[in-house]
């Protein structure tokens, strides 16, 4: 059955760190049925660290065992600074239709064949260093939210941003924003 072999992933360079409350509550979490315009993330990064432009993308797939059928989507997520520093991506008021179709086809191919069907659902934040560089004790931690009303859930929570952005750029001293 689709529902549960989605994979709803949030994640920052690479970084394994998974607050497992937060993915208990996201346990409700349909990739089918919620308005993309309703879904955002917002991402807490410390000073000397941003992410770039286009470093948000939002990937949405299934495939289908039976006809060997494959649907995949990757939708560049708007940024926006919020009054405290972090960051609020989510998908741009142009990519929801798109987005939409994809659900549908989703659908219609879990309705038709739900042993079939596989899917995968993630969003994906890339960031890089820019001036000297975050502090060596800096975190970074991540939440989601499916609903303009809905609070957001902690999925990542001070998780040391040296180990990500090293995991990222292959190596602690590479690839700096601009």
């Amino acid at each position: 059955m689709l529902k549960r072999s989605f994979l709803t992933s949030l994640a920052l360079c690479g970084c394994a760190y998974v607050n497992p409350q937060g993915v208990a509550q996201m346990s409700a979490f349909s990739p089918l049925t919620t308005d993309p315009a309703e879904l955002r993330a917002v991402v807490s990064l410390p000073m000397g660290v941003e992410i770039p432009p286009n470093g948000a993308v939002l990937t949405f797939a299934a495939t289908r065992s039976d006809t060997g059928d494959v649907v995949e989507a990757m939708f560049a997520l708007m940024q926006q600074q919020t009054a405290q520093g972090d960051v609020i991506v989510q998908m741009a008021a142009d990519d929801a239709d798109a987005y939409r179709a994809v659900q549908r086809k989703i659908a219609q191919w879990e309705d038709a064949a739900p042993d079939e069907t596989r899917g995968s659902f993630s969003i994906s934040v890339a960031a890089c260093r820019v001036g000297d560089g975050p502090t060596e004790d800096a975190t970074f931690s991540v939440a989601l939210a499916t609903t303009q009303d809905d609070r957001f859930i902690a999925l990542v929570e001070d998780a040391p941003i040296k180990d990500a952005l090293a995991l990222a750029e292959g190596g602690p001293n590479q690839n700096k924003c601009g």
